[in-house]
């Protein structure tokens, strides 16, 4: 995933209501393996990572825009 790519997911995030409508948005780190249906996201661009909340354990993962998977359903 290349940062471009990343700012169009932020942008896709905030413009939909995903506790609504469908699909969500979900992520898959590589060292964690889990899809999570993220509570917030944050994009670092000089780190080249996205931060990820998780809704359930309400704590926040960053991931190397490289080691990210998502996921529309």
């Amino acid at each position: 995933m290349t940062f471009v790519d990343t700012l169009r997911l932020l942008e896709l995030f905030h413009a939909r209501d995903y506790a609504q409508a469908r699909p969500h948005l979900y992520f898959k780190s590589l060292k964690s393996d889990i899809w999570i249906r993220p509570k917030g996201m944050r994009v670092f661009p000089s780190n080249l990572e996205i931060g990820i909340l998780d809704a359930e354990q309400e704590q926040w993962e960053t991931i190397p825009f490289k080691d990210v998977n998502f996921g529309l359903w």
